[in-house]
C-alpha cells in the first residue's frame, strides 16, 4: 500500500493523498484528527475480518467509531465518507501469486489508485455508491444504485458503457474480504471454449462487452476469419496508453488483411480510445475481485497497538489457546510468548538483549503464567509487575515489532502463499517511557526497516505521538545516515479552532536531519 486519502470522516474533511513511508509520524494537538487517520487502518482490518451487511464495521474488536452518523464529518458537503488507496499489483508477476496473477493480464499488473464513497441505503446499511479507479492514464468510474443493487453508470476514459452492465448481478457482501462490490454475469451464449481461454472464471466475463469488442474488430479481418482467436489477443493488449495498445493491437494477428486494415484505426483516435476502453471494461469485474483479495492481504498484515496497553499482572491464567500474534492491547502477551517454540524464544530473547539490554520470559507454574524481566549481566529476575507501569506499556510494542519484522510470515489463503507487505501501527509508544528508552525504540524501528528492505518486505511503521524526543531522534538518525530522509515523513494535523475542520500538512527532513516546513512553536506553550 503506497498512499491513503480520507474524506468526510469525523474532523477530516479531506486529508489529500498522503504517501505512506516506511516510517510515518503523526503529530497534532489532542482531538486534531490524527487518531482518526491512524485508526482507519484497524477499522478496515476489523471490517474485512467479519461478515457485515455494510462495507464497514464501525464498532469492532479493534476500534469504535460508533456508527455511520457518528463517523460522518459535519464538514462533508455531500454526506458521504470517502476512502482512497494507492497500491501496486506488480508483485503478482511472481509465482507465489499464481492464481491471482492468472486472473489479470500482465498489462494490468501495475500501480492503481482506487477511491470509493460510502452512502447509507434505506435499511441503514452503508454501501459503496461510487467507485473511481486510476491506472496509468486510464480512468474508470462506476456509480451504484445501492437500493436496487444495480449499476447506474459505468464509464472508462469518458466513454459511457452503462448499457453493457444493465444485467450485472452485484454480490456486495458474500462473506469476508469484500470491501468492494463483486460484479457477476450469467453465462448465456458464451462458448465454453472461449470462457476457458479467459484467465478469469466465466462469472466475471461480460458477454455484452465481449460481443461489442468482436463487432468492433470484425471490419479489420478477412471474411470467414475466426474472430475469437484474434479477440483473445486483443483483450490482452497493453492498456497503459493508446500508443502501447496500438502496437500490440497490430500484432494480435499475423493475417495480412488484419495488419493492412488495422492501421486505419490509428487515424480514428476516438475509435482507438474506445476500443482500448472496452478492453479495460471487460477486465474491471475481475480486477475488483483481485482488489478485494489484495485488500484482505494488506490489512491482515497490519498490526495495531492501542494507546493504553493492558496493565501487567503478577499471574495469568493458563489457556489452551493457540496465539499467533499480540493483540492490540497486549493482554495476551504471556500466552503469546508461551506459544513460541524454543528456537523462537531464544531468538526473541537474544534480540531483546541486544537492543534493550533485557529480555522477557513467560514461566508456567500451577496453572498460571508469570512474566519476568532479566537484565543483561544480572543473575536476578523480576516480575514485570514490580518494574513500573512503563514496562507494561512498551513490552507489547517490542514483542509485536519483533514478531512483525523478524519472523517469516506463514500467512496462507487460497489465492496467495506469501505476503510481502507488513504494517505496524502504534498509538503513543512513548507513554510512561524515559526519553532514553524512546530513543532506543526508534533505533530498533530503523533497524527493522533496513532488515525488511534486505528481505524484500515492504514494511510501514506508523506512529501517533506527542514526543519531541521521537521527532529529534529520527532527525539525528538521518544526519548520521542511519535512515534515509526519503523513508520518513511527518504528518501534522492542525486545528486553529476546536470547531473547525482539520488541516493536514506534510513535513519532511533535509539531509542534516532538520525538519522542513515545520510549524514553529508546535512544542512550545506560547
Amino acid at each position: 500500500m503506497d498512499s491513503i486519502r480520507i474524506q468526510g470522516l469525523k474532523s477530516l474533511k479531506d486529508t489529500g493523498v498522503v504517501e505512506l513511508k516506511p516510517l510515518t509520524i503523526l503529530l497534532g494537538e489532542n482531538s486534531a484528527g490524527k487518531s482518526t487517520f491512524l485508526r482507519t487502518f484497524p477499522l478496515i482490518k476489523q471490517s474485512l475480518a467479519s461478515s457485515t451487511r455494510g462495507s464497514i464495521l464501525w464498532f469492532g474488536s479493534y476500534v469504535d467509531f460508533g456508527d455511520y452518523e457518528h463517523a460522518l464529518s459535519k464538514y462533508s458537503t455531500d454526506g458521504k465518507i470517502k476512502f482512497g488507496f494507492g497500491f501496486d499489483l506488480s508483485s503478482f508477476k511472481n509465482a507465489h501469486h499464481s492464481i491471482l496473477r492468472d486472473f489479470l493480464e500482465k498489462s494490468l499488473l501495475g500501480k492503481y489508485y482506487l477511491n470509493f464513497n460510502l452512502k447509507k441505503d434505506k435499511k441503514g446499511n452503508e454501501k459503496v455508491s461510487e467507485l473511481d479507479l486510476d491506472y496509468f492514464q486510464n480512468q474508470c468510474s462506476i456509480n451504484f444504485d445501492i437500493e436496487k443493487n444495480k449499476i447506474e453508470h459505468f464509464a472508462v476514459n469518458g466513454h459511457d458503457f452503462s448499457e453493457y452492465f444493465q444485467e450485472t448481478e452485484m454480490d456486495a457482501f458474500s462473506g469476508r474480504a469484500n470491501l468492494l462490490p463483486i460484479l457477476r454475469f450469467k453465462k448465456n451464449g458464451l462458448d465454453s471454449r472461449i470462457a476457458y481461454r479467459f484467465r478469469a472464471p466465466y462469472v466475471f466475463i461480460n458477454e455484452s462487452i465481449y460481443q461489442e469488442i468482436s463487432k468492433r474488430i470484425t471490419p479489420f479481418t478477412r471474411k470467414g476469419t475466426n474472430i475469437s482467436d484474434i479477440l483473445q489477443q486483443v483483450v490482452r493488449c497493453d492498456v497503459s496508453s493508446t500508443e502501447n495498445f496500438y502496437k500490440e493491437l497490430i500484432n494480435s494477428s499475423n493475417a495480412v488483411t488484419w495488419k493492412k486494415k488495422i492501421v486505419n484505426i490509428k487515424n480514428e483516435e476516438n475509435q482507438l480510445s474506445e476500443l482500448m476502453s472496452l478492453v479495460i471494461a471487460i477486465h474491471i469485474p475481475t480486477s475488483l475481485f483481485v482488489f478485494n483479495q489484495r485488500f484482505c492481504e494488506l490489512f491482515e498484515s497490519t498490526n495495531y497497538i492501542a494507546p493504553l496497553r493492558a496493565n501487567a499482572e503478577r499471574y495469568y491464567r493458563t489457556q489452551n489457546l493457540s496465539v499467533d500474534q499480540v493483540d492490540h492491547q497486549g493482554s495476551n502477551l504471556p500466552m503469546f510468548i508461551d506459544n513460541l517454540s524454543e528456537t523462537q524464544k531464544k531468538n526473541f530473547q537474544e534480540w531483546m538483549t541486544n537492543n534493550f539490554g533485557f529480555f522477557l520470559d513467560a514461566r508456567s507454574s500451577t496453572g498460571h503464567l508469570s512474566l519476568y524481566l532479566h537484565y543483561k549481566d544480572s543473575d536476578t529476575d523480576y516480575n514485570v509487575t514490580d518494574m513500573g507501569f512503563g514496562f507494561s506499556q512498551i513490552l507489547p510494542i517490542i514483542t509485536q515489532l519483533w514478531f512483525t519484522t523478524y519472523i517469516k510470515s506463514h500467512q496462507r489463503n487460497r489465492y496467495s502463499n506469501e505476503v510481502n507487505f507488513k504494517m505496524l501501527i502504534i498509538e503513543q509508544p512513548e507513554l510512561h517511557l524515559h526519553p532514553r528508552i524512546q530513543s532506543k525504540l526508534i533505533n530498533v524501528f530503523i533497524r527493522a526497516i533496513e532488515l525488511c528492505k534486505k528481505d524484500n518486505i515492504d514494511l510501514k511503521i506508523m506512529i501517533e505521538t506527542h514526543s519531541e524526543t521521537i521527532v529529534n531522534c529520527i532527525g539525528r538518525a538521518i544526519s548520521k545516515n542511519k535512515l534515509s530522509k526519503g523513508d520518513t515523513s511527518i504528518i501534522v494535523f492542525d486545528k486553529k479552532k476546536p470547531d473547525e475542520e482539520t488541516a493536514v500538512k506534510i513535513s519532511t527532513y533535509d539531509d542534516d536531519g532538520c525538519l522542513l516546513d515545520w510549524p514553529w512553536g508546535f512544542f512550545d506553550t506560547e
